[in-house]
């Protein structure tokens, strides 16, 4: 895709194997980000400067929005329900919950940086929880406790996200359903 820059598990390198944990992946992730940030920025073609938002319909002031409360209860929640271990009712728990509070966020209008952020990593639970949920077999740290063993009939392929209510699906397969 023309413009995407890829780091990290997305980017599926190989470079470590199933499990690139430690010191390995962030070192993946230091030299391949600054890599991909540096191409990225040469090929940007907007304007840097100031960015204003834009005009969110039924907007929440940002001041009405308690940040520290929502990024603790993002980690907690990303840590309790989407963790180490993993089932459907603590997964499908942490995706209703994730959807309201970006729900909240889609009203309130940001500019500073560590705003934006918050966005981010809301995005970024988000299609964890939802390709986690999707995914109904355990591989490498992805250990569901519902679905313990691997499945390489169903799950030897990618997982594509798009922005439906549910879109997880393996590639080449319809949409998984279940809600």
């Amino acid at each position: 895709v023309p413009g995407l820059f890829a780091v990290g598990e997305v980017s599926s390198t190989g470079l470590h194997g199933a499990n690139r944990l430690a010191s390995n992946s962030l070192l993946e992730g230091l030299v391949c980000g600054h890599r991909a940030g540096i191409a990225a920025a040469s090929e940007s073609r907007f304007p840097s400067g100031e960015f204003d938002g834009g005009d969110r319909p039924d907007e929440v002031p940002p001041e009405n929005l308690n940040r520290a409360d929502l990024w603790n209860s993002l980690r907690s929640t990303m840590w309790k329900r989407v963790g180490i271990e993993r089932d459907r009712a603590g997964m499908s728990l942490a995706v209703e919950r994730l959807a309201r509070w970006q729900a909240l966020l889609d009203k309130t209008r940001f500019v500073e940086r560590s705003d934006l952020e918050l966005v981010n990593a809301m995005s970024v639970a988000q299609l964890v929880a939802r390709s986690a949920l999707a995914r109904e077999e355990s591989r490498g740290t992805h250990t569901r406790t519902d679905f313990a063993q691997r499945d390489d009939a169903r799950w030897t392929c990618d997982l594509m996200i798009d922005e439906r209510p549910h879109p997880a699906r393996p590639s080449g397969t319809s949409p998984v359903s279940g809600e």
